[in-house]
């Protein structure tokens, strides 16, 4: 999900501080890519529409450097879930 509402900094990271929902989630999932040895994983994003971020691969490195890249509001101000 990379809508508006990621942006919204009412998480906390490991040491308390407080981060974006969208960082957040990124380190969750790195630490499931992390634990993803040898599978190959994929990356979609969406907001107002759909994306493939990443494709299979089993390049975690490129994975990762993707997941960077993502931002709030890359694919949409909103989502449609619901419609």
């Amino acid at each position: 999900d990379l809508s508006g509402s990621m942006d919204t900094p009412d998480m906390l990271d490991p040491d308390g501080n407080r981060i974006q929902r969208l960082d957040a989630v990124k380190l969750v999932l790195d630490d499931f890519i992390t634990r993803r040895e040898g599978d190959r994983l994929g990356v979609i994003v969406f907001g107002n529409q759909a994306f493939l971020q990443a494709p299979f691969t089993q390049d975690h490195d490129l994975v990762r450097a993707l997941l960077d890249q993502t931002r709030p509001r890359l694919a949409g101000p909103q989502t449609m879930i619901g419609d």
